[in-house]
């Protein structure tokens, strides 16, 4: 039985697709992919998909973990490429599960220009801490910034580890406190910036009541901004509710559901918005010092918990981020999802099948509190306009006009709090006008026979958001080909690479206790811009060739496939284990036009699925075929 979601075929490179229906009411709370639009039948099922083989880098593999969550919403600043080639990351490391009571901390590894360090098997703190945000710091140190929680030993707060020369030497720590009464500080970003990067911009959320906390000036979960400009050592604003963000404008914030922009010269931005209050953004043109408001999406209801029956509508899911262009101008990318509150159960309900990406900057204008304001399904009321304002969505790798997902399998498949098919967002903007968005979707023919992957895509713009260009699959020579990709982060630093780290595993959504737990992996990327902006002008059209469904299938001797093309081209074969390993590969060869036979001897290949990829020219196609 398959989920499916009906859509417009766009003809352009990037196989744009469209959603025409909305998605149904889900079941519960437990926010899984659930409900159906439409069903096919069995017999439709073929998974295909086609990829630019332009977009297939090397990843290198930084570290396993056991702790999955890296983030509630919006993912934090957790990779740094330096100028001088070097490269720090970090994430939430933990391998005592499940109830990581002991060991979870910040995993961090390091490149020095030549080598990535062994994986780390031990977090840098003596401390459990977590939700690790880094930045270089000084001449040539680096800081990690994380928040204490459950300590035995320590008090909670966040907790800053430095080091003076990046790569090297023991980490010093000390540790930063809220304001009286309300010292716990948790679900934080901080960046650097200024002269030799001293100056520290910190947000840190007081401990909301969810978490045990109080209210601060009447706000549960308070947003507090702080600013040093010498490395720490003091703190010429600390702790401050800044003007626009207090009690008469909200009831309290959405933990984890803000980001901030890599500072550009003397301009800082700030980004927050959920499903319980506005979408806003907070910039400062002169240095951190002030900061103005603007409202990107107005919230219809600006309450933690209404307290009654809302009506349903469309909003942002917590997945947020922002970039300051060459200008210093922000671009703001969220996630959307469809919601209501419920009193009788008194939550929140999450329409999961919502899908769409949205997108702003200071040249257009705000979104309006209206139900339908955010809806991504092409209602006339909403004001997202596609591939402007919506430039994020689920692809159609098969080409068949409908997006196609597996039924919701199990309830110990938790999945990701609030968060739509399209989401976990990133972008940043480099010297030259371009900006490049990253996002993680639930992806068709991807999948574990239970539930589909989320996979990673990226889109850029050459015109400062003007227009977008094509979506390019993440699909690497690497352990993450056919898995779960998740919690992407982008390096703020754009040279000639666009860089970013993510989580990898077997098993879609999160894992409950009551089941093994996975192991993860973390991966490091690194891919030329060329090969994004200039991809349009080397592809071949898709149209030009035809890639056969192998026959028979299953086999347990040998199986044909036939490959039409309408061009001599360079052709090859690959086949791929359902695990991801490389079972079998083809050298290239010239092929002619016309029709082109390969076929595959069963040999020593197990019995299984597996997925062979046929690669023409500058494109390939994959395939799923079973053997006996």
């Amino acid at each position: 039985m398959k989920k499916t979601l009906l859509l417009i075929t766009v003809l352009v490179y990037s196989l744009n697709i469209y959603p025409q229906n909305g998605p149904l009411v889900s079941k519960a709370h437990k926010a899984s992919i659930i409900d159906v639009n439409k069903k096919i039948p069995d017999d439709l099922i073929n998974p295909v998909h086609i990829v630019s083989s332009l977009f297939d880098p090397e990843e290198d593999t930084l570290g396993i973990n056991y702790y999955e969550v890296q983030s509630w919403g919006s993912s934090q600043n957790r990779v740094y490429c330096y100028p001088d080639g070097a490269i720090g990351a970090t994430w939430t490391f933990g391998f005592d599960w499940p109830n990581f009571a002991s060991d979870r901390g910040t995993g961090y590894n390091y490149f020095d220009g030549t080598d990535w360090g062994s994986w780390p098997e031990e977090r840098i703190e003596t401390d459990r801490t977590g939700w690790p945000s880094y930045a270089p710091f000084g001449d040539n140190g680096e800081l990690v910034v994380s928040f204490i929680s459950y300590s035995p030993t320590s008090e909670e707060g966040l907790l800053f580890s430095q080091r003076i020369n990046k790569g090297v030497g023991e980490w010093e720590g000390s540790m930063f406190f809220g304001p009286d009464g309300h010292k716990d500080l948790l679900w934080h970003r901080m960046v650097t910036g200024g002269e030799n990067n001293n100056s520290i911009y910190l947000f840190a959320q007081v401990r909301p009541l969810l978490n045990g906390g109080s209210l601060y000036q009447g706000l549960d979960g308070a947003l507090l901004y702080s600013k040093s400009t010498d490395g720490g050592e003091t703190w010429g604003i600390l702790n401050q509710l800044l003007p626009g963000m207090g009690s008469s404008e909200y009831t309290g914030f959405t933990s984890d559901c803000y980001s901030f922009a890599e500072p550009k010269d003397n301009s800082l931005a700030f980004v927050a918005g959920s499903w319980q209050h506005d979408l806003f953004l907070m910039k400062s043109d002169d240095g951190g010092e002030t900061f103005e408001k603007t409202i990107i999406w107005d919230h219809p209801y600006d309450l933690l918990e209404p307290g009654f029956q809302t009506d349903t509508f469309y909003c942002v899911d917590g997945s947020v981020d922002v970039a300051l262009d060459m200008n210093s101008n922000a671009h703001v990318v969220f996630g959307i999802v469809k919601t209501y509150f419920d009193i009788d159960d008194e939550k929140w309900r999450f329409f999961k099948m919502t899908d769409g990406v949205g997108y702003w900057n200071e040249n257009m204008g705000s979104f309006s509190s209206g139900k339908n304001a955010l809806n991504p399904t092409g209602h006339p009321d909403s004001e997202l306009v596609k591939d402007e304002s919506l430039i994020g969505y689920a692809q159609d790798l098969d080409g068949d006009s409908v997006i196609t997902y597996l039924d919701d399998p199990d309830t110990w498949h938790i999945y990701y709090r609030s968060l739509g098919l399209s989401s976990m967002v990133q972008i940043v903007a480099d010297d030259q006008g371009q900006l490049f968005l990253l996002f993680s979707s639930v992806t068709e023919t991807f999948h574990d026979g239970a539930m589909n992957y989320r996979r990673l895509w990226l889109r850029p713009s050459v015109d400062n958001g003007e227009s977008w260009g094509p979506f390019y699959h993440y699909f690497p020579n690497g352990e993450s080909q056919f898995k779960e990709c998740i919690y992407p982060s982008l390096s703020p630093v754009v040279g000639g690479d666009v860089c970013f780290v993510f989580q990898s595993d077997l098993t879609p959504g999160w894992h409950n206790d009551e089941e093994p737990y996975p192991q993860n992996q973390l991966h490091f990327v690194s891919i030329p811009k060329n090969e994004i902006t200039d991809i349009k002008q080397s592809m071949g059209t898709v149209s030009q060739f035809d890639v056969s469904q192998n026959f028979p299938n299953p086999f347990s001797k040998t199986t044909t496939i036939n490959v039409n093309i309408g061009i001599p081209a360079e052709l090859s074969l690959k086949v791929i284990s359902l695990m991801g390993l490389k079972v079998y590969e083809t050298t290239k060869v010239k092929a002619w036009p016309g029709t082109n036979t390969l076929k595959i001897d069963r040999g020593h290949l197990s019995p299984g699925i597996y997925f062979y990829t046929v690669t023409v020219g500058v494109e390939a196609v994959t395939k799923k075929m079973i053997v006996e």
